[in-house]
């Protein structure tokens, strides 16, 4: 796992609100895993609310626990300079509980495995396992070190005497780790002045198992050590063990034509997996029979949509194009790297245990989905071809393959280990016993019953302010009650507060309240000049837009006396106004584009 991999899946992206707060949600499950009571095998036991709201395998789980997590889940978000609003409170809360879910079912499926976790030597196996972790990160800055200079050896435009050596751009690379404080590890370095592989070793090493910020990393640490460990131990049961020196050789020094066919599970239940894994059997025999057949098979059936396209042609690109030979997903240009926020590994252990011209077995997989949680199916893959790599320009297997088998083993064993706790998370016997609980069990019933239930939640007084103010908007907006937008709503309604303005005055003009509609449309446009953030998106102009025609609609109602007109007038006119300053822009247009649509 790269430093950039180990970012993107233990902390947040630096971009767009939007992706950010995705990321956040996407990693909640795996990431912000906090410190649950000792039954879990926690290091402390959490405070708060002791009420049951779920029993998980028997184990039971509070709504303290739950608070714990979401805790850890707004300090997250406030790292990220990120705040919890009406549009990701709900969200985050769901991540948060599926957190806490996933700790509890890590701690069982390492039971289940027999994997120790929590002998006394517990700490020591940690502490191994990060040292292991930062050899593995100092083995890929070597790796990206040489690259970059022998890159800049070539560049004939770059300065001779500036070109930096290998050993010059790695020690470059760990005194940044160690200094920047975009870096985590700087915080934790005992001598920045002595920017060496030790004093890296040792800041990363104490950043996963000491570091107690915001992030909980102690925490964070423990699960995915577990998680680690278990997979460790499902590995050693594989047909082809993919941390042997054979298999790790091959999958850094060749590359294989190879295709694949993943089913999900539609519904994350044990009937659906049970269906996922006869489907992919039968496609499989069919594949024996005929391996002609594979690439229609996979167009007509796969669930990969990335691969999909190509036929389920692992390393073409994800619009058909690409050699078609597969050098594993650790390859920065492979299209789940660009696109998601991890590969499908299993796929690639598939495409290089299988020799050329046979068919994998059927395996358990987790693939990504991007702004979702990873979907849990069963795949096979088929193998067309094998071939020496002829793009290592200098590569030496004997000097790379410490590192590599370390890298290997930290890949293989956290895939494998995901995969079967997700496997554990659909097959477990979840009791759900808050109204909480329920609704997130049951948000996609039937709309009586799931307003039934908001309704209740909108007025929970255990809950987080932010997500009760939540789910009242979401009942809200479904139910057109005015008497929910109240003012605990319009707290937390950040950058939406205009478009909630809007709202409740489209319901007041309804109801003829003249004077309440325009109050809500002034407010709704003093709040667009106090976030005036995006002047100019397509948003940001539709949203005016909408704000005039209101205004125009008010103005027309019957009831409106002389002066409601004048101020609704007013309001047409400040609308205009703003409009002629911010010409509208194509909605989806390219980043920079100049298109620009003049509003008249």
């Amino acid at each position: 796992m790269s430093l950039m991999s180990m970012r993107r899946k233990m902390a947040s992206k630096q971009t767009a609100t939007i992706i950010l707060w995705a990321l956040i949600l996407v990693f909640g499950v795996g990431a912000v895993l906090i410190s649950m009571p000792g039954r879990y095998g926690g290091r402390s036991s959490s405070s708060g609310d002791p009420t049951v709201v779920a029993k998980i395998n028997g184990t039971e789980l509070t709504r303290g626990d739950i608070d714990a997590a979401f805790s850890q889940m707004e300090k997250r978000a406030d790292t990220a300079s990120q705040t919890l609003t009406l549009s990701t409170a709900i969200e985050a809360r769901k991540a948060a509980i599926e957190a806490a879910f996933t700790r509890v079912l890590t701690v069982q499926a390492a039971e289940k495995v027999h994997c120790n976790t929590w002998s006394l030597t517990w700490h020591s196996t940690m502490s191994d396992l990060a040292g292991q972790m930062a050899d593995d990160q100092l083995a890929q800055m070597r790796d990206q070190a040489k690259q970059e200079a022998d890159k800049e050896a070539k560049d004939a435009k770059a300065p001779a005497g500036k070109k930096l050596s290998a050993d010059d751009m790695f020690k470059n690379y760990i005194k940044y780790e160690l200094t920047s404080d975009k870096s985590p590890y700087s915080k934790m370095a005992d001598d920045t002045t002595d920017p060496t592989p030790a004093a890296f070793k040792d800041a990363y090493v104490n950043y996963w198992l000491t570091g107690q910020d915001a992030n909980g990393n102690m925490e964070q640490f423990e699960t995915m050590a577990r998680t680690t460990l278990i997979g460790e131990t499902v590995t050693k049961s594989l047909h082809v063990n993919p941390l042997s020196a054979a298999y790790v050789k091959k999958l850094n020094t060749q590359e294989v034509q190879a295709s694949w066919i993943f089913i999900a599970d539609k519904d994350d239940s044990v009937q659906g997996l049970k269906d996922a894994q006869a489907k992919a059997d039968k496609l499989r025999t069919q594949v024996v029979a005929n391996p002609a057949g594979f690439a229609d098979l996979a167009k007509a059936n796969s669930d990969d949509e990335m691969s999909k396209m190509s036929n389920g042609v692992l390393g073409a690109s994800m619009f058909g194009g690409g050699s078609g030979w597969f050098q594993g997903f650790a390859d920065e240009h492979n299209q789940y790297e660009q696109y998601m926020p991890s590969p499908p590994v299993i796929a690639e252990y598939l495409a290089f245990s299988t020799d050329k011209g046979q068919i994998s077995p059927v395996m358990a997989v987790q693939l990504p989905s991007g702004g979702g949680p990873a979907q849990t199916g069963y795949a096979f893959v088929m193998v067309k071809d094998i071939r020496d790599r002829t793009d290592l320009n200098g590569y030496n297997w004997n000097s790379a393959k410490t590192g590599a088998l370390v890298h290997a083993k930290f890949r293989y064993d956290d895939a494998f280990g995901e995969t079967y706790v997700a496997l554990q998370r659909i097959q477990a016997n979840i009791q759900r016993l808050s109204t909480e609980m329920t609704y997130f069990q049951d948000e996609t019933s039937d709309p009586a019953t799931a307003n039934g239930l908001l309704r209740a939640l909108s007025r929970d007084g255990t809950l987080p302010a932010v997500v009760r103010a939540a789910f009242r908007y979401k009942l809200a907006q479904t139910t057109h009650d005015i008497s929910l937008y109240d003012n605990e709503l319009f707290e937390f309604s950040g950058t939406k507060a205009p478009d909630i303005y809007l709202e409740v005055a489209k319901l007041d003009e309804k109801q003829g309240k003249v004077g309440d509609a325009l109050d809500n449309l002034k407010s709704a446009a003093d709040n667009c000049e106090n976030r005036d953030q995006s002047a100019g998106s397509f948003e940001d102009n539709k949203l005016h837009e909408d704000l005039k025609a209101e205004f125009v609609t008010v103005m027309a109602l019957p009831t409106a006396t002389d002066l409601n007109k004048q101020d609704a007038a007013a309001g047409v006119t400040r609308m205009d106004e703003w409009l002629l300053k911010h010409p509208k822009k194509a909605q989806g247009g390219a980043p920079g584009s100049t298109l620009s649509i003049p509003v008249k």
